[in-house]
Formats: structure tokens, sequence, C-alpha cells
């Protein structure tokens, strides 16, 4: 076989979408109607087959006439195609680096928020927290002993080329383990979607996996709930990039415009509704609200002033959620393949297991996927994947989660009730929206099978000019041998001798490196031995069917599956190069097969030589494995590959127009990839800045550092009584003596923050034993938020609400 690789290695090979739309000169005649082949019809019904387009009965080309029209085609236009795509192949690149950066960063950056947090409260150290920082910076520069690195790339192969260990592996995972298991898995084992084969044998990982999580459930409202390893890995393939770019496009218009809108509330609760009405009238009055303050829901849910509130605060809800749902409803087809398969493989999974559950349960278990794990964490959290800018206000998150809750039940096929009565009135939208649902889920799973050519893949590794390469970190690696040593007895039955074996010769799984030793390491996948022969993997094809590729259904055209096999696309692109290169009078010897053997008798250099041997090879091959086109009118099918190849190539145009909407749609998603990944890039940039700040002491520095312009700071006086008068202060400390709090009066005054006030204590015109208080205008609507009615402050009480309107009316309205 390495006559067939060598001349690609000194010729330009062109992009595959140049054959993707082959058709058959003459397909063997079709096979009877039958269960398994429903849409075969009479030998009979068969339309005549054709040769370029010209009925039977008339004499087919010369082929020496289809030779030189091969020879005579515009070769710019692969030369385009060859463009779009090396482009493509570098984009993909791109997405597969950047799509695995992202899933890193945002665990990251998730732990260094947390970090924060216990740094601010003083529960763990600021070198704590810089040293996470520090770990993003991690280069890839491991070195593995050479003996090991071959144990490991044994093992990791087998592991790779049988997606079952992983489906087993993902099932006994636990803790600190899953979220580095998911990133080996759906990153780095099967990182590029758009490759076929990593696509095909992720797909399988989740077919086993899910089989087993379905045998292994009681009911089916269990199903894909909790947080484990498989539901992780199901949301962390939605995320990746195609995944991320749909999200963007069918969801960041309609949270932007949400989110921009400073006054919406969609706030149901009644007891919530009735707590705001009295904030706002204290806030915009500065009185005392003179109502009851402590009622029940029930109680509060009778009063007019508040169902006033609720009924447009309904219709509003209902309104931007059936948006959303028709949004999402509209771009079913965008929807990536592999997630269509995967809720397809749930409700085939859900009839076999549960075979007494309705139509609406089982679109409830396609819902616990697609929404729950794809479309829902996004619209209670867009400004996670920068689909909005800045943080978004309590209200504005409250608002989404009303939103996202309001779809989860539709999808979930679930009515309120009296864990959440105040959103019962919402029930209308689920059920007027469920037939809508259901509709988009039966479209949502309307795709094709997965295609099983996984010996197919076993075979290619033989004849592929590259191998396979991954990325993977130290403690990735040990974390995955340490798994592989603590289940081997599971994961090595007696049908996996050879993975038993493997994993015993790596030795003892080494301990966990710190993060600043923890480097990258690149692994080749590929088999310690030459386990699959020609032969056998032929023998095991389908005669009918060879299926190489996992598309959508409607994006493959009608391109017959085995003009899609990389060998056939091989042979023909030889072909081409063999015509290109061949003196006119050799095309002329009555056969493509005569033309290759007096091709051997002419002189000529001995690339040429090479190609012919090349081009022998591989369409004796295909005739082996039963791919060529019967010989029809030609004879010969080695003529009639010649006649498909022609045939092909003159619908150039076409492919080429279809050539750059596939390069159109992944350069987006390339963008939409990259953004998100300089987002993330960017937050990370602002915790390096503000630990550096409080390492070096500037944020004190800067907050106690003089303004340029010694300007007077604005301030007022009020006296104790004012304050009281006015329900400010609520109580006072019963100790305190009255004749003092006469005499007693405040001033507050603006700081350099603008949201930060000081208050002094004066008795007497001099100044008060009291320790000045500093009000934070962030902290007291956080607190208004809370429905928190009053701050205790030394031997006070305050009324919040109150404090508010007083700040504003004296400091913030004198700013306007």
């Amino acid at each position: 076989m390495r006559g067939m690789r060598n001349p690609q290695s000194n010729l330009a090979r062109p992009p595959p979408p140049i054959f993707a739309r082959m058709s058959r000169v003459q397909r063997p005649p079709s096979p009877p109607i039958s269960e398994n082949n429903p849409s075969a019809g009479n030998a009979g019904d068969v339309a005549p087959p054709t040769v370029d387009g010209k009925p039977p009965g008339r004499p087919a080309p010369h082929i020496a006439q289809t030779l030189q029209l091969l020879r005579s085609l515009d070769p710019e236009i692969d030369a385009e195609l060859q463009r779009l795509h090396d482009e493509m192949r570098s984009m993909r690149a791109d997405i597969v680096a950047h799509s695995k950066s992202n899933f890193i960063l945002e665990r990251e950056l998730d732990s260094i928020d947390e970090k924060i947090k216990l740094l601010v409260r003083n529960r763990i150290t600021l070198q704590d927290v810089i040293s996470s920082v520090q770990m993003s910076d991690r280069k890839p520069a491991g070195l593995l002993d050479p003996k090991l690195r071959t144990a490991y790339e044994n093992v990791l192969y087998t592991l790779q080329n049988d997606p079952v260990h992983f489906a087993i592996l993902a099932r006994l995972v636990t803790g600190s383990e899953v979220q580095q298991f998911v990133q080996t898995v759906v990153f780095d084992f099967y990182g590029d979607q758009y490759d076929t084969r990593d696509e095909r044998l992720l797909l399988s990982l989740f077919g086993h996996v899910l089989r087993a999580e379905f045998a292994a459930a009681q009911d089916m409202g269990s199903l894909l709930r909790a947080n484990t390893a498989v539901t992780n890995m199901l949301s962390a393939y939605s995320r990746r990039g195609m995944g991320l770019s749909i999200l963007s496009d069918i969801l960041a218009e309609p949270l932007r415009k949400i989110t921009s809108e400073s006054t919406l509330d969609l706030e149901l609760n009644p007891l919530a509704v009735y707590k705001d009405l009295i904030v706002q009238h204290e806030t915009n009055t500065g009185q005392v609200f003179q109502g009851p303050r402590e009622l029940s829901s029930e109680e509060c849910a009778l009063l007019p002033e508040v169902v006033e509130v609720i009924e447009p605060r309904r219709r509003r809800l209902i309104a931007l959620a059936a948006d959303i749902l028709h949004r999402i409803c509209d771009n079913v087809d965008h929807v990536p393949y592999g997630m269509r398969w995967i809720s397809k493989k749930l409700r085939d999974l859900a009839v076999e297991f549960f075979p007494n559950a309705d139509r609406k349960k089982v679109g409830s278990m396609i819902g616990g996927y697609i929404y729950l794990r794809f479309f829902n964490p996004v619209i209670v959290a867009p400004d996670a994947l920068d689909f909005v800018r800045g943080k978004l206000s309590k209200k504005n998150r409250r608002n989404l989660i009303l939103i996202a809750k309001l779809l989860q039940n539709l999808s979930n096929g679930l009515e309120f009730g009296e864990k959440e009565p105040y959103m019962t009135g919402c029930n209308c939208f689920i059920r007027d929206s469920r037939e809508i649902l259901d509709n988009y889920f039966d479209r949502l799973v309307d795709v094709e099978d997965l295609s099983t050519a996984l010996a197919l893949d076993k075979w290619l590794e033989r004849t592929a000019t590259r191998s396979t390469q991954i990325q993977i970190s130290f403690n990735q690696l040990f974390t995955l041998h340490a798994l592989l040593q603590k289940h081997i007895d599971t994961l090595c039955t007696d049908k996996y001798p050879v993975l038993r074996r493997q994993i015993s010769q790596l030795g003892p799984a080494p301990k966990q490196l710190k993060s600043a030793d923890n480097h990258s390491v690149g692994l080749e996948l590929h088999p310690s031995v030459s386990e699959y022969s020609v032969d056998s993997v032929s023998s095991s094809l389908s005669r009918d069917r060879v299926p190489s590729t996992v598309v959508p259904a409607g994006d493959g055209d009608d391109t017959d599956d085995s003009e899609c096999h990389p060998l056939y696309q091989d042979a023909s692109h030889i072909l081409l190069q063999f015509v290109r290169r061949s003196p006119p009078q050799l095309l002329h010897a009555g056969s493509l097969r005569n033309c290759l053997q007096r091709a051997k008798m002419v002189p000529y250099d001995p690339d040429f030589v090479e190609l012919i041997t090349s081009l022998e090879e591989a369409l004796t091959m295909l005739q082996r494995m039963q791919l060529l086109p019967s010989s029809g009118d030609f004879g010969d099918p080695f003529d009639a590959f010649a006649a498909n190849v022609l045939e092909s190539l003159q619908h150039r145009n076409g492919q080429l127009e279809t050539g750059r909407k596939r390069h159109t749609l992944v350069a987006k998603v390339s963008s939409t990839i990259r953004n998100h990944h300089e987002y993330l890039q960017s937050r990370l940039e602002l915790y390096r800045v503000y630990l550096d700040n409080v390492r070096l002491g500037h944020a004190t520095a800067k907050c106690s550092a003089p303004s340029p312009k010694k300007e007077k700071p604005a301030r007022f006086k009020i006296s104790q009584s004012e304050l009281e008068a006015s329900g400010v202060i609520v109580a006072v400390d019963p100790d305190v003596r009255k004749a003092i709090l006469k005499k007693t009066s405040f001033t507050f005054t603006a700081t350099q923050n603008p949201n930060q006030f000081l208050v002094t204590a004066h008795y007497n015109k001099t100044r008060a034993p009291m320790s000045p208080i500093l009000f934070d205008l962030e902290e007291l609507l956080d607190m208004q938020s809370n429905n928190q009615a009053t701050v205790n402050v030394p031997n006070m009480v305050l009324n919040v609400n109150l404090l508010i309107h007083l700040l504003n009316s004296r400091f913030l309205a004198t700013r306007k």
C-alpha cells in the first residue's frame, strides 16, 4: 500500500468536497422491499441507468473522450476548493484548541472566584489565590520516559479506539475526578467536532453510557438529573464550538434586550411584590409605610394593589418566554447533528426501557437534555458567555430565572402547583405551547442514525499519512492512569485481555504534580501491533452501504456513501493527476486499464510510474471492497469509475458554492469561540490586576490618596429628633439618656467614593463619643433588594428604605 501514499506527498491534494456529489453511472439492481429496507422498490421501478445523461440503448462515449474531458477541466476551481479546504482545516484546529482552552479557563475562573471570596473573609492567604491565577500560564513542555511514553500511547490508543471503556469509567468517576475526566474525554480524546472519526467515536461513547444509565434507572424522573460525570460530559459537549455559535445566534439578541430594560420586573410572588411596594413608597416619599408590614403570601395575593402589579407582569413574562420558545423552535435545523443524535438516542432508549411512557413523558426526557443542559443555563447566566455586557443586577437575574423556570416546566411537561402557587397563572402558556414543543422534539430527533464504520476507521489508519496526536497534561494523564488501575477488573473482562496487559505494563500511577510542574505532553496514538487486515475489514463491511461520514439529514445531498469513502476520493484525485500528466496519445488505448498498462511501458519520470501504481492499487482495492460502480455500458468498472469522476467534477461550480457556505459557517463558529476566549482572558487579566493591587497595597493607597482638586466635600447636618420624626431612626438604645439625644446632631459627608457617605455625631457642638459610621449605598441597596427592612448601627436601628431616600434626596439629586 505504500505506493498509494507516496504520490500524495508530492502533489497537492484537493479537498474532499470535490468528490462529494458523485453518482453512479449504473447501480446494481435495487433490492426488494423488506422490513429492513422499506424505501427500496422493485427492479422494474428503478429509473433506467444513464451515462453522462444519455439514455440506455445509445452507445456509451469512448473512454478516451471521458479521459480527455477530465484532462481539460479548469484547475482554478480545484485551487479555490483547495484554498477553502486548507482554511477550514486551519479554523477547525483553532476551534479545537480554543474550545479546550475555554473549558479550562471557565473552570479556573470559577475556582478563582471562590478563592477571592475566601480571601476577602480572611479564610485563605493571598498567595493561594495568586497560585490559582498562575495555573493558566502553564506551557506545554512536558517530557516522559520513552518506555513509559510508548506504554501510555498504546493504552490511550486502545481507549480511544473503543469508547465502551470510557463509557464504563464515566459512571465510576466521582468528586474531584469528574472535571478532569470530562476535559480528557470531550476535549482531548475526541476534541475535533468536525472530524468524522472523533465525532462518531464520541457519540458512540454517549450511546453506550446512556444505555447503561437507562438500564440502571428505576424511573424516568431520575435520569440525567444529578451532577455526575455523564451529565457534565453532555453539558461540555453541547458547549463546544458549534453549540456555542448556535446559542449566540438564537439567544444573544433577546437576552440582550431583556437585560437592557432597567425597569423590567417580572416578579410574580405576591409577598415579594408587596414588600417591593413598601420599599418604593418609603424610598420615593421618605415617609413611613402605614399599612401592615407582616402579611402571608396568601394575604398579599388578595390585595388589589398587588393584583394590579402582577397581572401585566404575568402577561409580559409569558410573552418573553414565548418569543424565546419560537426562536428555539424556528432554528431546530441549526442544532448540531451530535446534539440531535443524542436527543434521538434518549427518545429511542425511553421507548425501549419505558414502553408505557407516553409522548409527553418521552418529550420531557428529551427536554431534560436539550433545555436543562443546553438552553436554560445560558438564559439564566448570559453574562457567563459574554452575551450581555456588564454585571447583571439581582432584578435582571431574577427575571431571567423566571423565564427559564417557565420554559423548563414546559419542557418537563409539568404545570405549576402548590410548590409555587404564584406561577400557576402561567399554566395556560404551558398548556397552549405543549404541542409546539412536542413538534419541535419530533423535528429535533429526525436525523440519520450514527454510522458504524469503526472497523473501516481502523483500516484507514493503515493508509493515512497522518497519525493521531493528543495534548494532555501530566495530572490528567496520571488521574486517568489511577482510574484505570482502580477499575481494571470492571474494565478488563475476558473480552479485553489486551487492555489488561497494557494497563499492567504502566506500573503504579504517579502522584499528582504541583501546578507549576503540571506541563502538557503530546502523545501519538497508534496500535502496538497490526491487529487488522484488509481482508477482515473489507469482509466486515456491508456490501450495500459503507458509511464514512456523519452528516445531518439534508446536508449530504444524494451522495452515494461509497463515493464519500476516503479511498474512493483518493483514487479520484490520483486519476485526475494521471490524465493531466499523461501524454495525450496514451489516453486513446481503449480503456483506462489499457492506458495504465501502456503508460508503464513509456519512458517517463519515476514519480509518474509510482502514480500509475498507486492508481492501480487504489482501484483494485475499491473493487475488492465492492465500492466501484458496476461496469454498465463501459464494460469495465475502471472506466465506469472514470465516468463517475468526470460527472462529479462537472458539478464543481455547485460544489464550490457549497464549500463557500460551509467555510462561512466554520468561520462564524471560529469567531464565536475566539471572542469567548478573549472574554475569558480579559476576566483573568482583571483578576491579575486586582491581586497585584492587593499585593502592592495600591487599592488602599488609591482610596486614601487626596484628590488633586481640594474641593469642599458636600455635607449636611440633621438632628436626632428630625431623624426620629422622619422614621429614619426606628429605635434607640434605652440606656442612652434622652436628654443627650435631644442635643445630638449628625453630619453626613460625601467621600471621594460617590457611593460612600461618612456620618459623625455631635453633642452640644462638640464631637460625641461615638465612632464615625461609613454607609455604602450599594450595600444599602443590596439590603433593600434582599427585603432587609432595618440596619443596626451603634445605639440605634435605622430604616433602610428611608435612609436610602435621605441620601438620594440630599446628595445624589444635587449631582444631576
